[in-house]
């Protein structure tokens, strides 16, 4: 997925990563998250995997040859910047203030 991902979008968009995947449990959906190095590009990056969702599916499919592919969904991963808030804190109580 990382490397479709990475081929299909517009090099603009810089390095997208997939950080993870919830596939349910009866396959039917997964949910693929995801980190940009570019943050400003997050809702452009959601539109343009939105847009290709499809052909993403299609190829999943044949790769994974089941019968029934999986629905995608793709989010950005907020974990980052939970853990980047997280040090900030850590480091303002460090200091004292």
């Amino acid at each position: 997925m990382a490397r479709l991902i990475q081929t299909e979008l517009p090099e603009k968009f810089g390095i997208i990563t997939v950080t993870r995947t919830m596939v349910a449990p009866d396959l039917r959906t997964a949910k693929v998250f995801i980190t940009a190095i570019l943050d400003n590009y997050e809702k452009d990056i959601l539109i343009e995997l939105k847009n290709k969702t499809n052909n993403f599916q299609k190829v999943v499919g044949k790769k994974l040859e089941l019968r029934n592919t999986p629905k995608l969904s793709f989010e950005f991963d907020r974990a980052r910047h939970e853990i980047d808030r997280v040090e900030e804190l850590l480091e303002e109580i460090n200091r004292g203030t």
